[in-house]
């Protein structure tokens, strides 16, 4: 895995392109949850230090909620809204997350993705700051209005996700696209100042911005 993609944070590390998220802080005093119920009166979901194992709940709607340091491994979470949700130093390791929403200006910080499925995940209008997603699938995944801070795909198929009026924050390298399937994606210029990719994946870029690449020499007759 490269550097940028680091799950823990190590002070003594000087280079500037490490991400240095967070881990989650678990408590390991408690038995992993094996069900999400939301509660009854504000229709919301409120987990501190919790491990969710194997839950299967499709459908979702938890708005308004705040996950803070939790791993959920191996769970179905499809189509789950987080509208308007917080999210710090959370891990998800091995979810379906087809259709989950994290719209409303919904705040992932210290958020890792690794082996999840997210085709058709929405961001927008969502801020993300050191978030990684390492060996997942966001086939037509919607970034739009998106404020990315810090965020990484490596090893992840970005077939059809759409980055455009996606918004990098901080600078140079906000986006990391290193070692990610860049295949139909979308892309805004404006973001060209804060991707970091490959040199290889120049022309996957340039070509998504509708620049058309080819070889050769211009010709200025059809007898040249």
């Amino acid at each position: 895995m490269a550097k940028s993609t680091k799950g823990t944070k190590n002070k003594g590390c000087d280079d500037s392109s490490c991400l240095h998220v967070n881990a989650p802080k678990l408590d390991d005093r408690q038995a992993p949850l094996d069900v999400l119920e939301v509660d009854e009166d504000d229709e919301t979901l409120s987990l501190e230090g919790r491990r969710i194992v194997g839950v299967e709940r499709r459908d979702l709607e938890a708005p308004i909620s705040t996950l803070i340091d939790c791993s959920f491994q191996r769970c179905d979470l499809a189509n789950i809204g987080w509208k308007g949700s917080r999210l710090q130093r959370v891990a998800f390791v091995d979810c379906r997350l087809v259709g989950v929403d994290f719209t409303e200006e919904a705040s992932l910080e210290d958020v890792t993705f690794t082996g999840c499925t997210l085709d058709m995940a929405t961001f927008d209008t969502a801020s993300l700051r050191r978030v990684v997603f390492t060996n997942c699938r966001l086939d037509g995944a919607a970034f739009g209005g998106t404020k990315l801070e810090g965020v990484a795909f490596p090893e992840s198929d970005l077939a059809r996700c759409d980055l455009s009026g996606a918004r990098g924050e901080g600078g140079p390298g906000a986006i990391d696209l290193r070692d990610a399937l860049l295949a139909g994606a979308s892309f805004d210029a404006r973001l060209l100042r804060v991707l970091t990719i490959h040199p290889e994946d120049a022309a996957t870029i340039v070509a998504a911005l509708g620049v058309t690449v080819a070889g050769g020499r211009a010709r200025t007759s059809c007898k040249s």
